[in-house]
C-alpha cells in the first residue's frame, strides 16, 4: 500500500468555521440509529454468504488540500477487510477443489455402473441369442422329423392304394360268381364249399 507523508505544516488551518453539519458529528443517539440503518456488506462476485462480514459506514474526513469533506474507511478495517477476502477466497478454493473432486468422484462411480450394467445387459443378450438359436435348431430338427414322416405315409398310402386295386378284381370276380349261382334250380341250389368260399371273399372290405 502506497503512503504520503506530508508534514503538518504544509498546509495552512483553514478560515472557515465549520458548523455541524458540514463535518457530520452526531451525538452518540444519532451514532446508532445511524449503524442501525445500513451497513456496507462485502458480497464478492455478488454472492451472499453469511460468512462475509460487514463494514461500518465510512467516516468523514475534511481534506485541507481541496476544502472539501470526503468519505474514508479506516487503515484498520482496509486491513480487516483484505484479510476477510483473502480467508474468503482460501475458503472457497477449497469448497471449489472438494466439489471439484466430489463430481470426479461421482463421474467415475456412474462410469463405473453405467459399464457393468452394460455388461449385464450384454450377457443376458448373448445368452438369450443362443436360447433363440438353440429353439430355432430344435424347430429346424422336428419339421425335418415331420416331412421325413410325411414321406413314409405319403409311401404307405401308395402302396394301400395299390394293394386295393390288387384285390378288386379277384372281389369282382365272386361277386360275379355268386350271381351266377343265384341262377340254379331246384337241388342245385345249395351251399357248398365253393359258395362258402365265395361269400367269404365277397365279405372282404374294399373302400
Amino acid at each position: 500500500m502506497l503512503r504520503i507523508m506530508v508534514s503538518s505544516s504544509y498546509f495552512t488551518p483553514s478560515p472557515i468555521v465549520r458548523s455541524k453539519s458540514s463535518m457530520n458529528i452526531l451525538t452518540s443517539s444519532n451514532k446508532n440509529n445511524e449503524k442501525s440503518r445500513g451497513l456496507t456488506q462485502i458480497w464478492p462476485c455478488n454472492v451472499q454468504l453469511s460468512r462475509y462480514q460487514s463494514l461500518e459506514h465510512p467516516s468523514n474526513y475534511y481534506n485541507y488540500a481541496r476544502k472539501c469533506i470526503y468519505p474514508r474507511h479506516s487503515e484498520t478495517m482496509w486491513n480487516l477487510v483484505n484479510k476477510a477476502a483473502l480467508q474468503n477466497a482460501a475458503h472457497e478454493r477449497a469448497e471449489a477443489e472438494e466439489l471439484r473432486l466430489q463430481s470426479w468422484q461421482k463421474i467415475q462411480q456412474v462410469n463405473r455402473q453405467t459399464k457393468n450394467r452394460q455388461a449385464e445387459a450384454t450377457n443376458k443378450l448373448r445368452e438369450r441369442v443362443e436360447e433363440i438359436n438353440h429353439w430355432k435348431n430344435e424347430l429346424k430338427t422336428e419339421i425335418h422329423l415331420n416331412e421325413e414322416e410325411q414321406e413314409r405315409l405319403r409311401t404307405n398310402i401308395q402302396l394301400l392304394n395299390y394293394n386295393k386295386d390288387y384285390i378288386r378284381k379277384p372281389l369282382e370276380i365272386a361277386e360275379e360268381c355268386l350271381a351266377n349261382r343265384e341262377q340254379r334250380h331246384g337241388i342245385d341250389e345249395v351251399k357248398d364249399i365253393v359258395e362258402r368260399a365265395l361269400s367269404k371273399v365277397s365279405a372282404f372290405p374294399c373302400y
